[in-house]
């Protein structure tokens, strides 16, 4: 158990610009076009409705206590229902209860914090998505509407675009980087293009919403303690089970 701290990444994702690549197989929408819209959303339903670890200081209530939070969340799920913008606030509310994860509440004082850490981020927070909300106009489109285990299949379309595409902490400048780059590049245009269209939208959107996260963090890398041949040997183990995974979260292919 551990108390989340992704107020402060809410904060930093809001004020940031959208810089997400394309997929390799154009989908039938601009997928990157709400990747931003999508990480904040996500980042402040994780925040907002993750609820306090067992042992709580005793008569502690964060949900109660965030009661107008919640009221104001609820006024704008309903002011863009059936908008492309609800139905991808909907995918992010999804993504977010799936994930898990609860506060720290045992102390009092930290309890407190935690509220008032978590009242700060919406008072951001919100106005920055109705404003983002403008920038995905039109009704809901059908391939985005959810589908089976979507949470899960977004969440590991993300973790594989981490580990094959974003790779952070890697050296670029690396003969064994580059080609195991160019294996994963080939291994995931396969992978996308076997998927039917609702699927192959989820991908493409999980995949911008990785890289854009991705662009919009700052890492600080320790030295490699392993050779490269080690380390491509790992990674393509990896990359090889989340595929794996991936195909059996997935619906039948075409």
């Amino acid at each position: 158990m551990q108390a989340l701290a992704v107020h402060l990444t809410v904060v930093a994702v809001l004020l940031s610009g959208c810089n997400a690549p394309t997929s390799t197989k154009a989908p039938a929408f601009d997928a990157t076009a709400g990747a931003s819209f999508r990480v904040s959303a996500r980042m402040l339903y994780k925040d907002l409705l993750s609820p306090s670890c067992r042992g709580a200081a005793p008569g502690f209530d964060r949900k109660t206590q965030l009661a107008p939070e919640r009221a104001a969340v609820a006024r704008l799920e309903l002011a863009l229902k059936e908008t492309r913008a609800g139905q991808q606030l909907a995918l992010a509310r999804h993504d977010a209860e799936a994930d898990g994860g609860c506060w720290a509440d045992g102390d009092p004082r930290f309890a407190a914090l935690h509220v008032q850490m978590t009242r700060d981020a919406m008072r951001i927070g919100l106005p920055a998505l109705r404003k983002e909300a403008a920038n995905l106009p039109g009704r809901a489109i059908k391939e985005m509407t959810e589908m089976p285990n979507g949470p899960a299949f977004r969440a590991g379309v993300r973790a594989l675009t981490d580990l094959a595409v974003n790779r952070p902490c890697t050296d670029l400048t690396s003969p064994a980087e580059a080609k195991l780059r160019a294996s994963f590049k080939v291994m995931l245009a396969d992978f996308r293009a076997a998927l039917p269209a609702q699927a192959a939208a989820h991908h493409d959107m999980a995949a911008a919403d990785a890289a854009w996260e991705f662009g919009n963090i700052i890492l600080e890398c320790a030295e490699p303690d392993q050779s490269a041949e080690a380390d491509s040997a790992a990674d393509l183990g990896r990359v090889q089970a989340q595929l794996a995974a991936l195909r059996r979260l997935a619906p039948a292919t075409h």
